[in-house]
């Protein structure tokens, strides 16, 4: 079991075009701002529970992948006009050290591409590795796409 990820690894993505997953990284916080900042209303009001974007704390937070038994974030990557750019985040926060909690964000144009599946599944092969047995996650009631990721992952 991988307890570090690696470099950037592929990811094909349903409508079989493909992008790149790889950890944050400190110097991804202008990248991950902007991708919260674009994201529609909607999409981060059933992200961050609120109508609201990342804060510098949590943007802080999610580029500091270097201690995976802690934290984890993978992105997913595309190459746009304007060279790479965001299109999926997917965290995990370890809550014990048996648990942690996840939460993702994707892209509005990339909505029912799989990609929040694929972050799922490979935080959960990372998370095994920091010996997490379950994780946990907050979502709003109305956030069917997110509830349907969950319920299809295959985990209890």
């Amino acid at each position: 079991m991988p307890t570090i990820p690696a470099p950037t690894s592929r990811l094909v993505l349903r409508d079989g075009s493909t992008a790149g997953v790889r950890p944050a990284t400190v110097s991804d916080r202008d990248a991950m701002r902007r991708f919260f900042d674009e994201l529609s209303p909607a999409s981060r009001r059933l992200r961050f529970l609120a109508a609201t974007t990342a804060s510098d704390e949590l943007l802080e937070r999610l580029c500091d992948s270097g201690e995976p038994p802690k934290a984890l974030t993978l992105l997913v990557c595309r190459q746009g006009q304007e060279g790479m750019h965001i299109i999926g985040v997917g965290s995990y926060f370890a809550e014990s050290e048996t648990s942690a909690e996840v939460a993702f964000a994707v892209d509005d144009r990339f909505h029912g591409r799989g990609i929040a599946t694929a972050l799922l599944e490979r935080l959960a092969v990372y998370g095994k590795g920091q010996h997490f047995e379950y994780f946990s996650a907050s979502v709003l009631p109305e956030n069917a796409e997110m509830l349907d990721v969950f319920r299809d992952s295959g985990f209890e």
